[in-house]
């Protein structure tokens, strides 16, 4: 008796494995071939969506350089106003005048050299109003820098202004 009840308990077991087995799909009933790996197109289209997204953050960069260089462009460009216009407090009074558009070389590069090719070039204008007024002559001295540089859309012209003021007592 011992013997048959072995026998039917070991074909229940069998029953349950085969419905079993017959649930969980096997890979090659999936995919109708067996997984041994990744297909090529399959490869195709995992390096596509890596080449998008790289594509993303190499634009970031780019951008960023632009950036980066403006902003460069501009400090260099301000120190030479504020030169200009420490030049312009140093001079007598009565030889502060407004000068037209001229040419002006701007040293943006590591090197600190005029005349490389990292320079910037751009036009420099003083425009110097003149107001007396309570025993005091005073003079507005606007100096502008006009540049271009790279952008996003291509190359644009950039204006970047520094007004001081130089009174003289009567």
């Amino acid at each position: 008796m011992g013997y048959m009840f072995n026998i039917k308990v070991k074909q229940r077991r069998r029953t349950w494995e085969n419905r079993k087995e017959k649930m969980i799909p096997k890979p090659d009933l999936i995919y109708g071939m067996k997984s041994r790996g990744i297909t090529f197109i399959e490869l195709i289209v995992a390096v596509a969506i890596l080449l998008i997204a790289l594509s993303g953050v190499l634009a970031t960069f780019v951008v960023g350089k632009m950036g980066v260089v403006s902003v460069k462009n501009r400090v260099a460009v301000r120190n030479t106003m504020r030169a200009k216009g420490e030049e312009l407090k140093n001079t007598p009074y009565a030889s502060i005048i407004s000068s037209g558009p001229g040419s002006v070389v701007v040293d943006v590069g590591p090197d600190l050299t005029q005349g490389t090719p990292d320079d910037l070039t751009g036009t420099q204008t003083i425009t110097v109003v003149e107001v007396v007024e309570g025993g005091y002559r005073c003079k507005s001295v606007k100096i502008t820098l006009s540049w271009q540089e790279m952008g996003r859309g291509g190359v644009r012209t950039v204006n970047d202004s520094l007004v001081t003021y130089i009174t003289q007592h009567l």
